[in-house]
């Protein structure tokens, strides 16, 4: 609990995320626990998807799911991106179809003026971007992330070559 709360300090996230992704299958309702709960820091509940999608669990995924009816967009974001990554390197695993449409209806709710104001405090990797064409406009972020959510249920083969649209190399290597 207490490399939890150091999540925020950037002079210790390095040694912190490693300590916690060793630990993770073993604590993952704690990490899951501290994501979800509102009044986590924000900083901690937008690093912790990050940590959570090193476990390759049904128990991970629903948490990361889960955290996609949090408050803040960047949470969100990072949350789908770890399902995405779960769902890659686990493919028995599957989210439920409805629930998934119903997360992106939601997000398609909110008004243009409004995801375009999105901004990520914490960027992706660098070793998350290999290979692939991250948008790098926080607003590009908003599609990415219904790209990516809409991929965990069709696929990212009928995703990938949607070139006019704005969303070629929306869905990057997870």
């Amino acid at each position: 609990a207490q490399i939890i709360d150091l999540l925020p300090w950037d002079d210790v996230l390095p040694a912190a995320r490693r300590a916690l992704e060793d630990l993770a299958p073993f604590h993952l309702g704690m990490l899951i626990d501290a994501m979800l709960d509102p009044a986590s820091d924000f900083v901690i509940r937008r690093r912790l998807p990050r940590i959570v999608r090193t476990v390759g669990s049904h128990r991970s995924l629903e948490g990361l799911v889960d955290g996609l009816n949090d408050a803040r967009f960047e949470v969100r974001y990072h949350c789908s991106r770890a399902i995405g990554r779960i769902l890659t390197s686990n493919p028995e695993l599957s989210l439920d179809r409805a629930r998934t449409i119903a997360v992106v209806e939601r997000e398609l709710s909110v008004p243009p003026q409004r995801w375009r104001g999105y901004h990520l405090l914490d960027r992706p990797e660098i070793g998350e971007q290999a290979g692939s064409s991250v948008p790098t406009e926080d607003s590009s972020r908003f599609r990415e992330h219904i790209f990516l959510l809409l991929a965990t249920i069709v696929g990212r083969e009928p995703l990938d070559g949607l070139g006019d649209a704005g969303v070629q190399g929306a869905l990057p290597v997870v």
